[in-house]
């Protein structure tokens, strides 16, 4: 029998071992923004390592590696353009987005970043890495029969190490995913994102059935018979770029709202910086925090035929007609089956639907053909009650579509991002802002109650790369999630429920409550979460009544009202 060759067995998976800690490090440059390394990215490279020496064994050519160096290679690479783009690392529940993707891609401008030089570096080192290990080693592994002993040991470690990866992403399924990269590596968020693929509902921690409130008191003094019309605009990039920048412009882009009457202006904190729309739209019209949720595209994969507690099914069972409208393409975000899922009586999906279609240059779907097209049908439809949701596209990117002749906003100064980009980008939200004025003007002569509610659905994409002088990084986090909301009515409606900072989830809720429209418990529950942490974040900061950033951690009284609606909130995703 032949002598067992230790040593070749250790070389190999030494060699193994820095071949997966440079591919590990090859993921996490296209991944993330920040190189974070930290006590997790061992067990990180260990993951790497756990595929890697599975692949190998399978193969057993070193040709294999080359294969793997390729395709994370390639990995990479798209990862760092889909966050460059997307403000988010390419997961597994994004390829579920492919369509919306290619449809919006020709709109952006792709800029070579120096991370691509030494992601190909990365690259170039782990093939050198795979070339300059000696074959004899690798033949003489694979010839011991001795070895199947260490590989049967392994495959058990395998499998034990493989359920404990699973734990510590699951582990992280309390708040948003897309925080996870810089805290716990790249490939446990690869696994909590394959995990919400399958599981989209995590459960509260110490989630008891018996402690969801019910009966919940305290919200019953402003139910009316009113039943005014709801107009909810959720305006695509709408913001205010002082909120999480320095850039100062010649002309205040946001100056029309202020010649508008009965107008309630705020601040709403949404789920993801810089993109997200989908996670928007769910936290929105289902009151529903993504904190329980994978944020890739709800809409991708939830039932809402099954989950359908949603601001639409509420107004319809208090007798209101609904309506929904998108001008870009229905197959984004797999809103032609969502939306009709949800149970809108009238979707306007697509161009086909639209009466009104100019463009500002080059710049498409300006929100005053929107506007136009929802008055049309809204004159057209019956008498009843009506809810009408309207998802706009103009102010979306890329922001080098026109010529900067064109642009009527200029930023001063310079800054991180382009002021081509910027003026462009804040050329078309004074646009924003000037339709919105034309649409109140409008339904300021209505007869009957209407009440309108517009924000936006996240930031300027370049947002995460612009920043305020002071700033912490806590406040960062925030200022790039917060967008304006805006109340108007045309008749005399109490606006007390209102406050500085909202979030997503409290906005409609508080909205039923000013229209007089009696409120269920979840909403009652969300209000009372309102008044103790009205701007909340997905992971864990609020902003206080104060105007304060506090952490639920930090205030025991907080945290248990927070308990309180995620209970609420599991209970309504799983009955």
């Amino acid at each position: 029998m032949k002598k067992f060759k230790s040593v070749s067995f250790w070389l190999v998976y030494l060699w193994l071992g820095i071949f997966s800690a440079i591919t590990y490090l090859d993921l996490l440059l296209g991944a993330s923004n920040r190189l974070v390394i930290n006590k997790y990215t061992i067990h990180n490279v260990l993951i790497c390592f756990l595929i890697n020496i599975i692949f190998f064994n399978l193969i057993k050519k070193k040709g294999a590696l080359l294969v793997v160096s390729g395709a994370t290679f390639l990995w990479s690479i798209v990862s760092h353009f889909v966050l460059q783009l997307h403000g988010s690392a390419l997961c597994f529940t994004l390829f579920k987005n492919f369509k919306t993707a290619v449809s919006v891609m020709n709109h952006y401008h792709l800029s070579f970043s120096p991370r691509i030089i030494f992601i190909v570096l990365l690259l170039a080192v782990n093939v050198a890495v795979v070339l300059a290990f000696p074959k004899k080693f690798i033949d003489e592994y694979f010839e011991d029969k001795f070895h199947l002993v260490w590989k049967g040991i392994f495959a058990a470690f395998v499998i034990f190490y493989g359920f404990v990866s699973y734990k510590i992403a699951n582990n992280n399924m309390s708040w948003a995913p897309f925080f996870i990269i810089e805290q716990r590596g790249y490939c446990s968020y690869l696994i909590t994102d394959s995990i919400y693929c399958i599981n989209h509902f995590s459960k509260p921690e110490g989630y008891d059935e018996a402690l969801v409130p019910t009966d919940v008191e305290g919200w019953e003094d402003k139910v009316s018979d009113t039943h005014p019309d709801i107009i909810v605009i959720l305006n695509e990039t709408f913001s205010d770029i002082t909120k999480y920048s320095d850039v100062k412009t010649d002309v205040n882009p946001l100056e029309a709202l202020e010649s508008i009457d009965n107008l309630y202006k705020g601040y709403c904190i949404v789920p993801n910086a810089g993109g997200g729309t989908n996670t928007s739209e769910y936290e929105l019209l289902t009151s529903n925090s993504t904190a329980l949720l994978s944020t890739g595209a709800p809409f991708n994969y939830i039932n809402f035929e099954k989950h359908n507690d949603t601001i639409v099914s509420y107004l319809k069972n208090n007798d209101y007609e609904t309506f929904a409208f998108h001008c870009y393409s229905k197959e984004n975000y797999n809103r032609k089956i969502a939306y009709t899922a949800m149970g809108f009586d009238n979707i306007y999906l697509g161009p086909d639907a639209y009466e009104y279609h100019h463009k500002n240059g080059n710049r498409d779907w300006l929100d005053e053909d929107n506007y136009k097209d929802l008055i049309r049908v809204y004159n057209e439809s019956s008498d009843s009650p009506k809810f009408m949701y309207l998802l706009t596209y103009q102010n979306h990117g890329g922001y080098e579509q026109n010529d900067p002749e064109m642009d009527t906003v200029h930023s001063i100064g310079e800054y991180e991002v382009s002021n081509d980009i910027v003026d462009e980008y804040e050329s078309s939200v004074k646009l924003s802002a000037e339709a919105f004025k034309e649409l109140t003007d409008y339904y300021s002569k209505i007869d009957r109650p209407v009440i309108i509610c517009m924000l936006g659905d996240h930031t300027f994409s370049y947002s995460t790369s612009l920043s305020k002088e002071g700033a912490s990084q806590e406040e960062k986090e925030i200022d790039d999630r917060t967008v304006p909301y805006l109340i108007w009515s045309n008749y005399d409606m109490d606006r007390s429920i209102f406050t500085e900072y909202t979030s997503m989830i409290d906005l409609l809720p508080s909205v039923l409550y000013s229209a007089g429209i009696e409120l269920d418990d979840y909403y009652k529950q969300i209000l009372n979460l309102h008044g103790v942490m009205p701007g909340k974040t997905t992971f864990g900061s609020y902003i206080d009544n104060d105007g304060k950033i506090n952490n639920i951690t930090n205030d025991k009284s907080a945290e248990d009202e927070w308990n309180k609606y995620l209970f609420a909130e599991y209970k309504r995703l799983t009955k």
